[in-house]
């Protein structure tokens, strides 16, 4: 290839060029609604390092959607080496941490994407962006146009307001349709209530409830049975488990797993080491693996959700984990249980002495 013919690209040209590498399908919807995660990512990561306790989200007929929470905001500070402020930067740097990257939990950076990705791809994406964030005391705004700046950074002068409101536009252009579809993002949000639910989730004005978390979550699939349930969460080698179970009839097994917040949705190691803990539970019942498991899976509802450092994929799309550590620790804090906390064995036992 001769030097003419190689395109250098600038800024955030190189995510316009090729979306589908930082969002996803940008034809089946997937990818538009990734955006949205992005953002929202952001808040529950200013959440789980104490800096955050409310998420807004909202979505309008014309498009427009917003993000709002009620975090430290965004530095004002000059940064040394881009020379710009810590918002500018933000929006407009590629591997740019957000606000609360330095002050992470082990499950760092929610959303699929590599970390510090989010806001300049949404920028980039949406035909408009508006930020609104409060610092010290001062309310300050700022606003890009396919992630340009399209209204310097102004100071809107002092305010007793808290927190940081994020507004865009998907672009049509890079979208094949840019309508947010609304079950999809209530079914969302209703699963970060779950995993936070210290963190108080308005959808649309209204309150989405996650109360008991995991556990809440497991007897509410189980109709409403707090008897016929069972959760822990601990931290294990920098590995955080938390792990809910739960009987429902005799229908088809449900298994929901998550990784630092994010849906598996084909599993992996953490699932696997569920199952290798039902296998030790059943050795220690005297019970056949097997059979243990025809017997209990009926009816069996579980929720996973370990949160680790650089976690191992499968594919680029993170739908399923391939961390060895994360399926020992899972294996690990439910044999545990089951040999330590007699409501475990409880647990099993009525569940087997059940179906006898």
């Amino acid at each position: 290839m001769k030097d003419d013919e190689i395109q250098v690209l600038t800024g955030l040209e190189a995510i316009r060029k090729r979306p589908g590498m930082y969002v996803g399908n940008t034809d089946d919807g997937s990818g538009l609604h990734h955006l949205l995660w992005e953002v929202v990512g952001n808040v529950v990561d200013l959440h789980l390092a104490r800096l955050a306790t409310e998420l807004h989200v909202d979505v309008t007929a014309d498009g427009w959607v917003s993000v709002g929470d009620d975090g430290p905001g965004f530095s004002m500070d000059v940064h040394p080496c881009h020379q710009m402020s810590a918002l500018e930067v933000a929006f407009m740097t590629l591997m740019a941490s957000g606000p609360s990257k330095t002050h992470h939990h082990p499950h760092v950076h929610l959303t699929p994407s590599m970390e510090g990705v989010g806001l300049p791809v949404v920028n980039a994406l949406s035909t408009r962006t508006e930020v609104e964030t409060t610092r010290d005391g001062k309310r300050w705004a700022m606003a890009f146009e396919r992630g340009q700046v399209a209204s310097p950074l102004r100071d809107l002068g002092p305010t007793s307001m808290e927190g940081t409101l994020i507004r865009f536009r998907p672009d049509p252009t890079i979208f094949k349709s840019i309508e947010i579809e609304l079950d999809h993002v209530r079914d969302h949000l209703q699963q970060v209530a779950w995993l936070c639910p210290l963190l108080r989730v308005f959808f649309q004005e209204r309150r989405v409830y996650g109360r008991g978390g995991l556990r809440g979550w497991a007897e509410q699939l189980a109709g409403g049975r707090p008897d016929a349930s069972f959760s822990t969460e601990q931290k294990v080698d920098d590995v955080y488990v938390d792990i809910a179970l739960a009987w429902s009839g005799d229908r088809a097994p449900i298994i929901h797993s998550f990784v630092n917040m994010q849906s598996s949705r084909d599993h992996g190691t953490h699932v696997q080491g569920l199952h290798r803990a039902f296998a030790a539970c059943a050795k220690e019942l005297g019970v056949e693996s097997k059979a243990f498991s025809k017997r209990i899976e009926p009816g069996l509802i579980a929720i996973v959700h370990v949160g680790l450092y650089d976690p191992r994929w499968g594919n680029p799309s993170k739908d399923q984990l391939l961390s060895p550590v994360a399926g020992d620790v899972v294996a690990k804090v439910l044999g545990d249980q089951f040999v330590e906390a007699k409501r475990l064995r409880e647990f099993f036992a009525s569940r087997l002495s059940y179906l006898a």
